[in-house]
């Protein structure tokens, strides 16, 4: 499948602005294209429909909000991150852990 079709297939998903796969699907789209602004209010919207969204939605933001020079809003979401569910889940905890302790 390209990149257009499933474009299309999310437009058509788009009718319900309540569809959390669509949503986390566009954010992962506009991040890629890096556009994170949009990607970030896409993470957000799916967010406050399900505050109980999966921890890598936290992860998204975290990584838009990083790629727009907000290092302290991104701390915010990752340390957010109760549950490592992923390799990158981890890594990303390490290393803000390994940050803030070189701070103290």
């Amino acid at each position: 499948m390209s990149v257009s079709e499933f474009i299309k297939i999310l437009c058509v998903n788009m009718q319900s602005s309540n569809n959390i796969p669509s949503l986390l699907g566009k954010a992962c789209i506009a991040y890629n294209k890096k556009d994170f602004r949009s990607a970030l209010t896409h993470y957000k919207r799916a967010l406050r429909i399900n505050p109980a969204c999966p921890a890598a939605v936290r992860l998204g933001m975290g990584h838009c909000f990083m790629k727009l020079n907000k290092p302290d809003k991104a701390r915010s979401d990752f340390s957010s991150l109760t549950v490592c569910t992923s390799a990158s889940e981890l890594y990303v905890y390490v290393k803000l852990h390994m940050a803030e302790t070189s701070f103290l």
